[in-house]
């Protein structure tokens, strides 16, 4: 258990740290801090996800292993940080 939250600790800050950083101070001509936020969002919900993962992962819920419905709840954050990153994308290019 000790390893594994060092693990995610570690991986918090090392992909969301500078992020963070510059979501608070509203910085960074580069990527609007609203992506930021929803980078951080699906960071903290995929390392949640891998945290239950390694803990609980062979356990049930009714008949459904908790492995197949964490992989489900990682693919379909992934396909919606994915779907909403490209939309956001559109309509700033198309109101430029």
């Amino acid at each position: 258990m000790v390893e594994i939250a060092m693990v995610l600790v570690f991986y918090g800050i090392a992909l969301g740290g500078g992020h963070l950083y510059l979501a608070l101070r509203n910085e960074g001509s580069d990527v609007p801090p609203s992506a930021r936020w929803r980078y951080l969002a699906v960071l903290i919900i995929l390392l949640v996800t891998g945290a239950v993962l390694a803990v609980t992962g062979e356990q049930t819920i009714a008949t459904i292993e908790l492995r197949t419905i964490g992989r489900a709840v990682i693919g379909v954050t992934i396909v919606g940080y994915v779907l909403t990153e490209a939309v956001d994308g559109y309509r700033t290019v198309r109101s430029s």
